[in-house]
């Protein structure tokens, strides 16, 4: 069982987890009839869920897994994100300056035009 997940990237988000509200008992237990074999509670004092075995609260064995993204992952999220800044702000000098604007459109046009070019047979 996974006790607890973690992320070691800034790019996964790890939300949630235990404790949460759902099929466990409290710690402590209420007095009262035993819980029926199988019952889990998480212990407060030693941070473990526990098991009932029809006679004793057992520690559940758990472990820790670490989620995240390679280094070429992070490196292509990092260039898209570089990238869009860059868009936003050559979109923000246009709307300032229509000799820019101007300039980009014809830019866009010539490449089409040498990529169309560079495609057909020779």
């Amino acid at each position: 069982m996974i006790k607890t997940i973690s992320s070691s990237s800034a790019f996964v988000q790890v939300t949630g987890g235990f404790p949460s509200s759902g099929p466990y008992l409290q710690t402590p237990a209420v007095a009262g009839p035993p819980p029926a074999v199988g019952a889990v509670k998480f212990d407060s004092a030693s941070q473990n869920l526990q098991v009932w075995d029809g006679f004793n609260w057992l520690n559940m064995y758990t472990s820790h897994a670490m989620v995240g993204l390679n280094s070429a992952a992070e490196d292509a999220i990092k260039w898209a994100q570089q990238k869009q800044k860059e868009e936003q702000e050559l979109e923000e000098l246009m709307q300032r300056s229509p000799a820019l604007r101007d300039a980009y459109e014809k830019f866009q046009i010539v490449k089409t035009l040498a990529t169309n070019e560079n495609r057909q047979p020779a």
